[in-house]
């Protein structure tokens, strides 16, 4: 992974920190998100300002649907994130890869729990099973 996939990382994880807020109301929790960019940009050495900018696309989605998404233009990117089982399998991967640079046994295991959580935000297991389905294959 290069640093501008970690860029890319983080930009997703502010993306899926939004699509929570539109989901879930202006109330919904985003610190593990939050938490997730800082450690991301930590892990791979990126300028603080481009993780507060992320940071900042999530307050802006916040304020987005306090104020009811009409009125205010959302920020570039800010749709609803939906990925394939293939694009979740990779962001677990990256958060994986991105936990190992830290040197915080309490940072890994974050970046852990949220590679996990991520799997269960995105329903993987669905994706899984519709696949099977889908092309006419039984889990044996």
């Amino acid at each position: 992974m290069t640093r501008e996939n970690a860029k890319k990382l983080q930009s997703t994880m502010a993306k899926e920190a939004v699509t929570l807020l539109m989901l879930g109301g202006a109330e919904a929790d985003t610190a593990e998100h939050e938490e997730a960019i800082r450690l991301i940009g930590e892990a791979w050495g990126l300028a603080e300002e481009e993780t507060a900018r992320q940071i900042e696309r999530i307050g802006h989605g916040r304020q987005s649907v306090r104020m009811g998404a009409e009125n205010m233009p959302p920020d570039e990117g800010d749709v609803p994130l939906a990925l394939t089982g293939r694009e979740v399998i990779e962001l677990e991967r990256e958060l994986f890869e991105t936990a190992v640079r830290l040197n915080d046994r309490d940072k890994r295991q974050q970046l852990f729990n949220t590679a996990q959580a991520a799997a269960e935000w995105f329903s993987l297991e669905d994706w899984i099973t519709g696949t099977q389905e889908e092309s006419g294959h039984r889990a044996t």
